[in-house]
């Protein structure tokens, strides 16, 4: 056995190899997982963009690249379409009249995109690969993502090999379709709004003398920490809270304060209108 070969971990078939077709911050962070896991090595992952401005810390990785989707679909058996969903057309026409594709399995992890406006567009050309989409969020990229996903035959050897690809990049969840966009306000979006409670908790750290930096990595732990308690405790956040906040003590005057912001309509009206957005970009496609 090869030093390469040696380091790759089973979750991908040593028959397949993997392609992305957008190479931005999404394709990455699931990319980068899989070869820093050993899920695939980089002689057998290949990622196209539309210049190669994109394309430079894939080269770091010895990952191929290419400005030819066609050849991804050429040389790649899952293939993940990792487009802004607007230029998802383009993208398909690109690779419409291959006839030499190996892909097998395309994984879309477009926002809004349902599975059979995928399969419409990509075409007759593809009417038997396996269409999959899941909605992950940038921690993949260290292991600790949170994802859902769905397809049209979910005992499809692809969709156990897919889903085992996420698993290994965090929590992965398979859920029905119309779920999707509702999920996916909290799923995928959800990190952006965990990083401005966390700079606003450094922040407040910082109005009372706290350097930047100890501010910073207190919030991060202190988030960290309460993601930590309620995973493994299984104990619901509002006992934890309560656990926390000791009579006339100094947490429950913090919680007051948030309660006064109207913190928790903000954070469910967040996720309303993410969802909302996936809604309508469905709606426009």
């Amino acid at each position: 056995m090869s030093k390469e070969s040696s380091k790759r971990n089973s979750v991908v078939p040593p028959d397949d190899s993997v392609g992305f077709i957008g190479a931005g911050n999404m394709a990455q962070a699931i990319a980068f997982r899989m070869l820093d896991s050993g899920l695939v090595l980089p002689s057998n992952m290949i990622v196209s963009a539309t210049s190669d401005r994109n394309l430079e810390l894939w080269k770091q990785r010895a990952v191929s690249t290419t400005i030819d989707n066609s050849k991804v679909v050429k040389n790649a058996t899952i293939v993940f379409i990792a487009v802004k969903p607007q230029y998802f057309k383009t993208a398909a026409h690109s690779i419409s009249n291959i006839s030499d594709a190996k892909v097998k399995c395309f994984v879309s992890v477009m926002a809004g995109k349902t599975l059979k406006n995928i399969s419409a567009t990509l075409g007759q050309n593809y009417k038997h690969a396996h269409i999959i989409r899941v909605m992950p969020n940038t921690p993949c990229m260290v292991g600790i993502g949170c994802s859902v996903m769905c397809s049209i035959n979910s005992d499809s050897n692809y969709n156990k090999v897919v889903y085992s690809i996420m698993s290994s990049l965090g929590l992965c969840e398979q859920i029905d379709e119309v779920l999707f966009n509702s999920v996916s306000g909290l799923c995928g979006s959800g990190p952006a709004y965990m990083y401005m409670v966390m700079e606003a908790l450094a922040d407040g750290a910082v109005k009372k003398g706290v350097t930047r930096d100890m501010a910073m990595n207190m919030a991060a732990q202190v988030m960290k920490g309460a993601a930590e308690m309620v995973l493994s405790t299984k104990k619901h956040p509002g006992l934890l809270k309560d656990e926390v906040c000791s009579p006339g003590g100094t947490t429950i005057c913090g919680v007051a304060e948030l309660e006064r912001g109207s913190v928790r309509s903000a954070f469910i009206n967040a996720i309303s209108a993410a969802s909302d957005r996936a809604d309508e970009l469905t709606a426009g496609e």
